[in-house]
């Protein structure tokens, strides 16, 4: 199996998760879907993950992982 590496942008701070994601996931996982999306721990473990436009700096990288 081959390695594939992409340079990502990791974006953290004020995101809210779509009303359309939170419903397929209540739509997915049922009942208990309310405890894991609704909850402040979920919405403050929400990330987003976006190709990078231009090389990483040295600050922030995922290499070597």
């Amino acid at each position: 199996m081959g390695a594939v590496r992409r340079d990502v942008l990791l974006t953290t701070g004020g995101l809210e998760p779509s009303a359309a994601l939170d419903a397929a996931f209540r739509a997915k996982y049922g009942p208990v879907a309310e405890a894991l999306v609704a909850s402040p721990e979920a919405r403050a473990a929400t990330i987003r993950i976006d190709p990078a436009s231009a090389p990483p700096s040295e600050d922030f990288s995922l290499s070597g992982w």
